[in-house]
């Protein structure tokens, strides 16, 4: 309940204080077009939000958009959004993207389950609001 939620740390928020949050896309894309819409991991995404629906739990937060409309609506007035691209993998040549990639892929490998009940499915954007 993104609405609850943001209400309650407006409410305990001092003045000039802030909220920082961290939301992840539900679905694997990608930036090049190497993830196809018939690929097993574009499949994954749809299949995990066609089952949060199901079950009255929106995963695609970050697609909707809820976390800042729950902000505005709290009552918080200098949202700032900023998103970021990690990789899955060691791709990039980019060492630093490389490195990133290299854990958020170690990660997915070591606990998809426990990643997938904590923050959705981990994609390359992530949004954090304050």
């Amino acid at each position: 309940d993104w609405d609850a939620f943001f209400r309650q740390s407006y409410r305990v928020c001092k003045p000039g204080g802030w909220t920082e949050s961290l939301i992840s896309h539900s679905s694997f894309t990608s930036d090049d077009g190497s993830v196809k819409d018939d690929s097993a991991m574009a499949q994954w995404g749809r299949v995990w939000n066609a089952a949060g629906k199901k079950m009255g739990r929106l995963f695609n937060v970050y697609e909707l958009d809820l976390q800042q409309k729950a902000m505005e609506a709290a009552g918080f007035v200098d949202i700032q959004v900023k998103e970021y691209f990690l990789p899955v993998n060691t791709w990039p040549e980019d060492k630093k993207l490389a490195e990133k990639g290299l854990w958020w892929k170690i990660m997915i490998e070591s606990d998809l389950e426990g990643e997938s009940a904590y923050d959705e499915v981990v994609h390359g954007n992530v949004l954090s609001l304050y």
